[in-house]
């Protein structure tokens, strides 16, 4: 599910080695969802898990318990996720999330330009599926609920509250490979996507100058760099 407004302002924190990374192999980063941050990403509530449970019991399918946990735990292996943050500005407190080092970047781009990107990366996917799809938040810990399907999308599109002031929108793509590798590479054109970049607070004229080659070495010469906060001199 993604807004109307497909024009809305999007970003993506990292730090500069990661940038530098994603300049190089001209690609995004997806992480298996097992391996992300939140250690119950791709999940179901507790809650929701024993109730499941107790349905099977009582309909006499107690030998589908163990099938159905088994199944979940390989499905969350199939899901690899790349996330951006929806909003006007770059956060303080997204930096500080996200970011480790003292000088990290933000990508800005916007909604429209992350679906043209997947609509173009799809054929480069093998058997996946790939997707673009805005993270509703519920009340994992308390024991909320979510609509249950064989694939656990559901749960991928789905966090707890704890992480609602990420205005999470995701890139979701499905992998069946053995061995599951813990990321994937989403070869982009990065023209398309990235609108201009933003660096962390503290980052100097120095840091802007070198990201500015970074991006020129790139063909990247029109992305617009700039400083976060107050200084933001626009660096040609």
């Amino acid at each position: 599910m993604l807004p109307d407004n497909r024009q809305m302002t999007i970003w993506r924190y990292m730090d500069r080695y990661k940038f530098k990374d994603m300049l190089e192999k001209q690609a995004l980063y997806l992480c298996r969802a097992d391996k992300l941050q939140d250690k119950f990403e791709g999940t179901y509530s507790r809650a929701q898990l024993l109730d499941s449970n107790c349905w099977l019991s009582s309909k006499g399918y107690d030998n589908l318990i163990d099938s159905e946990a088994k199944s979940r735990k390989i499905n969350r292996k199939c899901f690899y996720i790349n996330s951006w943050c929806r909003a006007k500005h770059d956060y303080d407190l997204m930096w500080k999330a996200y970011t480790t080092d003292a000088f990290g970047v933000a990508i800005q781009s916007r909604i429209y330009r992350l679906e043209a990107i997947c609509d173009s990366a799809w054929k480069d996917i093998g058997n996946g599926f790939l997707d673009v799809s805005l993270v509703e938040y519920f009340e994992h810990t308390e024991g909320g609920f979510i609509n249950y399907g064989g694939d656990d999308f559901g749960a991928v599109i789905h966090k707890d509250c704890h992480f609602k002031l990420d205005n999470e929108i995701r890139i979701i793509c499905t992998q069946h490979i053995k061995p599951q590798p813990e990321s994937i590479p989403l070869p982009v054109n990065l023209s398309d996507l990235i609108e201009r970049l933003v660096l962390s607070p503290g980052a100097t004229d120095k840091d802007a100058k070198t990201i500015r080659q970074l991006l020129n070495d790139c063909g990247l010469r029109n992305v617009p760099v700039e400083l976060s906060q107050n200084n933001r001199d626009r660096y040609h």
